[in-house]
C-alpha cells in the first residue's frame, strides 16, 4: 500500500491518526463573570412562561445568549430569545418555554 500523498504535485505528510476517547468531561468554556453567574441562577429559577432581559452589548449580550443555550442543554429546560425594543432600548428577552 502506498502511503505517500501528493497535493498539487508536492508530497505532503501522511494524515495523522486520531484516537477516540470516551467519557472525557467537557469543561465550562470561557471565564464566567458575575453577570453570567447571576443570569445562570435566574435561568435555573425560571418557571415556564417566565422571562428575563439581557442587555444588548456586543460582548456580554452574545455571551449571555450562549449561556442561555448552554443552560438548556445542561438542564433539559427550553428557552427562546428575541431581540426587542423596550422603553426605547434594544434588549434580548429570554423566555422559558418548557
Amino acid at each position: 500500500m502506498n502511503t505517500r500523498r501528493f497535493v498539487d504535485g508536492k508530497e505532503v505528510a501522511p494524515a495523522p491518526e486520531f484516537a477516540i476517547e470516551h467519557s472525557v468531561p467537557l469543561p465550562v468554556t470561557g471565564k464566567q463573570t458575575g453577570d453570567t453567574l447571576k443570569l445562570r441562577a435566574a435561568l435555573l429559577k425560571m418557571e415556564v412562561g417566565d422571562s428575563t432581559v439581557i442587555p444588548v452589548n456586543p460582548v456580554t449580550g452574545r455571551a449571555m445568549v450562549r449561556l442561555a443555550n448552554a443552560t438548556r442543554e445542561l438542564t433539559g429546560r427550553k428557552f427562546t430569545q428575541r431581540k426587542v425594543k423596550e422603553k426605547s432600548v434594544m434588549v434580548i428577552r429570554v423566555w422559558r418555554i418548557k
